[in-house]
């Protein structure tokens, strides 16, 4: 578990100069203002584990554990999944509170390697339009321009 929470951060440090090249307005000689590095919702790994597990999008559609997520965001969530179905292996049980206190404790070291602040959300408390993009190990991210 800590292990897969530590490649996470180590990958979205990756993700984060890769997401500042390419959408690094023209005229800027200057890196962003801020990261924002949104953290998924703890539905979104309990219904990727379940869909390892049952291998149809159908049965954890009917799951009773995701009746309070709405089901077209859970239908288009499990969705991308399903083209590699048979390739797909279940994930660490992280939850977002998890995520959450190793990516602050992260905070520091992140900033030195980004070279901007870096600001930690949940999904659900966000505001960004990138949010929803969320995943388990592979949090959001927006980068906030000047």
């Amino acid at each position: 578990k800590e292990e897969a929470i530590e490649d996470s951060i180590k990958a979205t440090i990756d993700d984060v100069a890769r997401a500042i090249s390419l959408t690094k307005p023209k005229d800027s000689e200057n890196g962003p203002k801020s990261v924002r590095i949104i953290l998924a919702s703890d539905w979104k790994c309990k219904a990727y584990n379940a869909l390892c597990k049952e291998r149809t999008m159908e049965k954890v559609l009917s799951n009773k554990e995701f009746a309070s997520v709405e089901k077209q965001e859970l239908a288009k969530f499990l969705s991308k999944y399903m083209k590699g179905l048979n390739s797909i292996k279940p994930i660490p049980e992280i939850s977002q509170k998890e995520m959450n206190t190793a990516f602050t404790e992260a905070k520091k070291f992140m900033e030195s390697k980004i070279g901007c602040s870096v600001e930690i959300e949940s999904e659900s408390e966000s505001d960004s339009k990138r949010a929803s993009r969320a995943e388990t190990l592979k949090p959001s991210i927006d980068a906030v321009w000047a």
